[in-house]
């Protein structure tokens, strides 16, 4: 009986990796042929009578909110309280170029 357990949950954990790479791979291949940055056409969810398009993003790498005194990391974010941080600065523009080439109007 325990055998056959044994052999259960090593054909369950193979399937699963197997599983895990294959995904990995196809967006790591298909989804890079995807992003292509360059906006050619009408995105996806264009409308001609679309003129304003508003996205509110709550949360991005930001700074602490607060500093102390005793901190040990006081210049680790330079560019100020709350403010985003280079990569969170990077990650919105990257979502800009997603919101552009989705509702991209242009001909």
């Amino acid at each position: 009986m325990l055998l056959n357990f044994k052999k259960v949950t090593l054909v369950i954990g193979l399937s699963l990796t197997v599983i895990v790479i294959c995904s990995v791979l196809y967006v790591f291949t298909v989804g890079w042929e995807q992003q292509n940055n360059d906006v050619v056409g009408p995105g996806r969810f264009s409308d001609p009578s679309l003129k304003f398009v508003s996205v509110l993003v709550r949360h991005g790498n930001r700074a602490p909110m607060i500093k102390y005194k005793t901190d040990p990391h006081k210049n680790a974010f330079p560019e100020g309280i709350m403010e985003l941080t280079k990569k969170g600065k990077y990650n919105m523009y990257k979502k800009g170029q997603l919101f552009r080439r989705l509702y991209n109007g242009s001909k």
